[in-house]
Formats: C-alpha cells, structure tokens, sequence
C-alpha cells in the first residue's frame, strides 16, 4: 500500500508538471495566443518523452520521436523514428522544431537546460546518429549525449558509446556551475568495464555542456539493474533511481521480481548510501527523482 501511495502520488507530480504550463498557455491564448502552437504534428505518429523549462521561464523545450515532423531538419527521415526537439515561449507561442534523424530508430529520453549557458542538453539512444557522423550503434541501439544551441537547434557537441554492446541514455541533469551528469543503462562493456550481470548501469560525469568526459562510475549489481533518472542536489550530490533484482549497499536480497532503489553519490561519483522501498508482491520501480531546494 505504501508503494503504491509513493508511486501514485509522483504521477499525479509528472502530471502537474505537463498540466500547468498548458494551463497558463490557456489562459494567454484568450489574448490571441492559438491553441495549435502547442500541437506537435507531423505526417506520421509523435510521441513525447522529455520536457524541459529554461531557469527563467522564458522558453519550454519538448522532446520525443517522430517519423516526420520538423521544418528544420538535421539527418534523414527515414528508418525507424527519429528524434526531435521542439521549442515554445513562456506562453506557448512556438518558436521551432529540429529533427535528429538516421537510417535506424533513434529517442530523445531526457533534456535540461543548462543554467550557465541555456543549451539544451538531451540523451537518448540511437543508431546511426545523424547519418552515421558518429559512427554506427550496435546491433540495435547506443548511447548518446546531445548539446543543442538554443537559438536554432544547431548541434553545440555530441558524445556517442558505440562500443560492441546494446546501451541507452536514460537521464540527463545539470549542476549549477554547468557540470553535467548522465546515466546510461547496458548490457556488456562500457567504457572498460565488463557487466556485472545482465544490464548494469554506468553514471557519466561531463565538465560542462562542451561534453568532455571527466569519469564514468559503473552502478550495478550482479543482476539486472535499470536506473532511469538522475538529479542533482547540495553540496554536489548526484541521486540516481530505478531498479533491480540485485542488492545494493547492505539491504539485504531483492526478493521479488524488481525492487525499485534511490542511491546516492557525492561529486565524485562514489556511493554515499543506497535505500530501497519495501518489496511488494510483484516489482516496484522508480522512474524519476528530484531533489528539493535547502
């Protein structure tokens, strides 16, 4: 019962989190404002994954896949979906639309802004990105970190994991001296390490939005592991949540088929404490995390 309360009131969290800007673009809509600014169409089915807010409200950036969407167009629209990134103002007015598209299946799965330089920082998987200018995933999906201008959706940097394994970018945070950090679930090497099991996870530590890999610090068990968000908090703390049928820290075996964990690393990627929510009768998992001002 408690894990159902906890995972229904996050829900009814990420629900307000989309409800409310649609709402105040409602209200400015009665001053002229068309409520079609704020579908995203195309020519075929488009699915959203990721939004993200610039620190001073001043634009709101949507991300998901598409097989053709986009007035400005970077890559092909052919092959699988493609993923994009669509730009509005503070009242829901829209500014653009950019499409990252390749010869396979391609998503966006999370995006912040940067509050040093208001780029947007997006992370996903793909394969073929941007017509293989990066090299080719592997058999069927990679790792990649993505740093667009805001301006014009122009590519500012790009980092790719196109290494003999299956990987996805899971979540992408920012801290506010411009650090960026990243987790990554795979299933076999990455970055030099060999799995533990299954599918570990690896936490990657960026210096800015410029990309340049500082560490990368593996997050698994010698089970399946899936975390699938990371976030930021004082003092340097990066949390990170999901789940697994393994242990982590000193709670003891998993002993249903999922249980969902919140752990925590300091600055430099080492684990602080690990904590998990009381198993239930199936699987339990997390699927975001946030951290509250001081």
């Amino acid at each position: 019962m408690v894990q159902t309360r906890k995972i229904s009131l996050l829900l009814l969290l990420l629900v307000a989190a989309l409800v409310v800007p649609s709402l105040l673009w409602q209200v400015n809509g009665q001053s002229g404002i068309s409520h079609n600014n704020r579908f995203i169409t195309g020519s075929s089915n488009e699915l959203g994954y990721a939004i993200a807010i610039t620190p001073d409200g001043s634009a709101v950036y949507f991300g998901g896949s598409t097989n053709n969407l986009a007035t400005r167009n970077y890559g092909s629209t052919y092959g699988g979906q493609d993923f994009y990134v669509s730009k509005y103002d503070r009242y829901g007015t829209f500014q653009w639309n950019a499409q990252y598209g390749s010869q396979g299946t391609d998503y966006v799965n999370s995006m912040v802004v940067s509050s040093t330089t208001n780029r947007i920082v997006t992370c996903g998987q793909h394969y073929y990105l941007l017509n293989n200018a990066y090299g080719p995933g592997y058999t069927y999906y990679s790792t990649f970190v993505m740093t667009l201008e805001p301006s014009n959706a122009g590519v500012y940097a790009v980092y790719v994991h196109n290494y003999p394994s299956t990987s996805s970018c899971r979540g992408v945070s920012t801290s506010s001296t411009g650090v960026v950090w990243a987790i990554a679930q795979c299933d076999g090497y990455f970055n030099g390490y060999n799995t533990l099991g299954g599918w570990d996870n690896y936490l990657l530590k960026f210096s800015s939005d410029s990309l340049g890999l500082q560490s990368t610090t593996r997050v698994g068990t010698s089970s399946n592991d899936y975390m699938n968000t990371v976030a930021l908090g004082p003092s340097g703390k990066v949390y990170v949540a999901g789940y697994s049928t393994g242990t982590f820290g000193s709670l003891g075996s998993c002993t249903n088929s999922g249980c969902a964990y919140v752990l925590a690393y300091d600055s430099n990627a080492n684990l602080l404490w690990a904590s998990r929510v009381s198993p239930g009768s199936s699987y339990d998992y997390f699927i975001e995390v946030a951290v509250s001002p001081v």
